[in-house]
């Protein structure tokens, strides 16, 4: 964080008897405080570590004078929706996580000569957030704008992790249309895609071959799962997925309340 030279990320855990029984994490944005990581052993539930650690994070991000604190939560996680609901949190949105198998084509996948992809470049950022911005609903745009820096990967943070990442932009002339991120090693055992971003003027095939693309990489570096999530209402993402192979696994909230700040 002192590279970095601003707040990144607050880690935040609870100990008994000097035994970490509780953990949550606090991820900084222009609007929201994300947390994520919010975990209770299960011998030390209902005694109120969660409602702790949620009231400290709370007061960090009001501490930092973010307006809203947001997190996710699995859909099928009733004690920790009805936990959330006592907190003051509302829905936002939904959104499904999906995976897939390597495929035995993957590594020899080249996109075809119709599709424009290239490597993504830092200036791509701002034409990437003004059609992300545009997709968004006002409520979930208000707590989560997207931003120029959203789609770069800085390489301290690769490097921390163990990772590799590479992201990829589909052109439109020399206009972004299109933008895909795959990560790989590091803390997980899946590979990571992020969310296809499509513009409406992107069709079905264009779409594949970002998607491919990115499945190409990820075959040339591991023969591993790949992960990706999709909010609801995101048509063509989820077709492409579907056509690919991808099979839903669990569906997620996204969670909303005022931090007070």
């Amino acid at each position: 964080m002192r590279l970095f030279g601003r707040r990144i990320f607050d880690l935040w855990v609870a100990e008994e008897s000097g035994r970490l029984v509780g953990s949550t994490l606090v991820t900084y944005g222009a609007r929201a405080g994300f947390l994520s990581s919010v975990a209770v052993r299960p011998a030390y539930r209902r005694r109120g570590i969660a409602r702790a650690l949620l009231a400290r994070a709370h007061e960090e991000i009001r501490s930092g004078h973010r307006p809203y604190a947001a997190l996710q939560v699995l859909r099928e996680n009733a004690p920790a929706q009805a936990l959330y609901a006592r907190l003051g949190y509302r829905k936002l949105s939904t959104s499904t996580v999906f995976a897939r198998e390597p495929g035995p084509t993957d590594a020899t996948y080249t996109p075809p000569g119709g599709a424009a992809i290239r490597v993504f470049a830092r200036p791509d950022g701002e034409a990437l957030a003004a059609l992300v911005n545009a997709s968004l609903s006002p409520e979930v745009r208000e707590v989560l704008p997207s931003s120029p820096g959203a789609f770069s990967l800085p390489p301290l943070l690769a490097s921390s992790t163990h990772s590799e990442s590479t992201a990829w932009v589909l052109l439109s002339g020399e206009r972004p249309v299109g933008f895909l991120r795959a990560t790989v090693g590091g803390i997980t055992r899946s590979a990571h895609l992020t969310q296809p971003i499509l513009g409406p003027e992107v069709g079905t095939e264009s779409a594949l071959a970002l998607v491919r693309t990115g499945l190409a990489w990820i075959a040339s570096h591991a023969p591993v799962r790949a992960v990706v999530e999709v909010p609801e209402g995101a048509t063509l993402p989820r077709e492409t997925l579907a056509t690919l192979g991808f099979g839903s696994k669990f569906t997620t909230d996204l969670l909303v309340r005022s931090s007070g700040a």
